[in-house]
């Protein structure tokens, strides 16, 4: 999970000691709790859901260790028979994958 810093690690603000005009005119935090109220519910809600997501990740980390496969990996490794696990393409159509062995990921890209 990330949040975009609005360009607060790059260029004059990822100076550590800018000037007060460069760091006033360019430079802010991301402060997730910091807008207005149908923004700060969906923060929320992300972070909640991060924090539950947690032992998830945790454990499957571990078994991407232990067994050298990617926390992230294509679907044919889970749907070997399946025509449309091996589907995606550069374009950003079916670009599905799993995310340790019990969440299928399917991002929005266009």
């Amino acid at each position: 999970m990330r949040h975009h810093d609005r360009g607060g690690s790059a260029g004059n603000c990822n100076d550590p000691f800018p000037s007060a005009d460069d760091h006033e005119l360019r430079c802010w935090l991301v402060e997730p709790y910091n807008v207005p109220l149908k923004y700060f519910k969906a923060n929320r809600d992300a972070l909640q859901q991060r924090i539950r997501l947690i032992p998830y990740l945790y454990t499957n980390a571990r078994i991407a260790y232990d067994e050298g496969i990617s926390l992230m990996y294509p679907l044919y490794y889970d749907f070997p028979n399946e025509e449309m696990a091996y589907a995606s393409d550069l374009y950003g159509d079916y670009s599905q994958y799993m995310l340790g062995s019990e969440i299928m990921v399917a991002p929005i890209v266009k």
